[in-house]
């Protein structure tokens, strides 16, 4: 007949072998250690005279297995619940950045637009204080009583005329100049614009974390010195206007 160890009753019975031991004690069963062996009817003694210390000790354990679940649950609640206050943090940090980096890039347009604003009315003063000028000199140009002295003044006011024709038409070359160098700063700033913003693009879908201020100097290294970058829509609008200003200073000129 098979025999059973000591110690493998006790790990059946969800105890220690000490505790078998002291319990082997109280029935007069002989047992000298943990790895004695047990008959059958040792084994049957045992199971029935301990019935009821198997039965609690089995309750304790499936108590402390539901307490240990319970707790386990619990903290997986509390981990959940910190993640997504982490989560709606963020995404509450990522919103508060794109509206300042929205309203820094609308204050830059409105300064542009008030700038290139006052740049035309100073460009259009003092276009009409030319005219002005030249209209007061004609007027101020006394008629001579010979032929000779209205054929010079004749030739002072054609002077003053071409002199102030060249003068329109070096500020329009100037312009121009100015213009066409603005055309191609801004389409240089479109693409590099484009560029940045596919590449922070693409890394935002690689790993969705916040873009913080060192993060928007690497992608926007032109923010370091002080030199402004604009949105793609408002340099596609500038450079449609500038291309428009071009087209109608050509039907102008011609």
């Amino acid at each position: 007949m098979a025999k059973v160890r000591v110690s493998t009753l006790a790990k059946e019975f969800g105890m220690t072998s000490k505790e078998l031991m002291g319990h082997l004690a109280d029935m007069k069963i002989p047992a000298k250690s943990a790895s004695s062996t047990l008959e059958d009817a040792y084994v049957a003694m045992v199971r029935k005279q301990l019935a009821s210390v198997i039965e609690a000790r089995a309750q304790e354990v499936e108590a402390a297995k539901q307490a240990e679940e319970q707790a386990a649950a619990a903290e997986e609640a509390a981990r959940a619940a910190e993640a997504e206050r982490e989560r709606i943090a963020a995404e509450k940090a990522r919103e508060e950045e794109r509206r300042q980096f929205a309203a820094a890039q609308a204050a830059e347009e409105a300064a542009r637009a008030e700038a290139e604003a006052k740049k035309k009315a100073e460009q259009e003063r003092l276009a009409r204080e030319k005219e002005e000028a030249a209209r007061e000199a004609q007027r101020r140009a006394i008629p001579a009583s010979d032929s000779g002295s209205r054929f010079r003044s004749l030739l002072d006011q054609i002077a003053a005329q071409e002199t102030v024709l060249k003068e329109k038409k070096d500020a329009e070359d100037k312009a121009k100049a100015e213009r066409a160098a603005e055309l191609l700063q801004l389409e240089q700033l479109a693409a590099e614009l484009q560029a940045r913003s596919e590449e922070m693009q693409a890394q935002l879908l690689r790993t969705p974390r916040i873009v913080g201020p060192r993060r928007m100097l690497r992608a926007y290294p032109k923010l370091r010195h002080g030199s402004k970058l604009r949105s793609l829509p408002t340099l596609r609008e500038m450079l449609h206007r500038a291309e428009q200003e071009n087209k109608d200073d050509n039907k102008n000129t011609k």
